[in-house]
């Protein structure tokens, strides 16, 4: 499916460069796998400048005129996701572009 996208836009919020969290260069390993496969890629690290991860991958989502959305899913402690709340339940709720996520 990634092969026969016009583009894909690998896009990080925040991600920490370092070599115990996302490395050196975030998103270059997974891009280089990408790449590898035939995948047209481009890594995108965006600030979230205090909005919301699911907000800024909205817009970005909406200014690249993305056509679907592909992004991992996982849960927090139900507590920690009722005081922090939680991407994937975010990006779930009130999602105009269609969503493919995978745990």
């Amino acid at each position: 499916m990634l092969k026969s996208a016009e583009e894909v836009h690998l896009v990080m919020v925040d991600p920490i460069e370092d070599e115990f969290h996302h490395g050196a260069e975030p998103g270059a390993d997974a891009a280089t796998y990408l790449a590898r496969h035939g995948v047209k890629v481009t890594v995108e690290r965006l600030p979230s400048a205090n909005h919301s991860v699911a907000d800024v991958l909205r817009q970005h989502a909406g200014d690249v005129a993305a056509e679907l959305m592909v992004m991992g899913a996982y849960g927090h402690s139900r507590l920690r996701e009722r005081i922090f709340g939680g991407v994937t339940k975010s990006m779930l709720e009130g999602q105009a572009l269609p969503v493919l996520m995978a745990r």
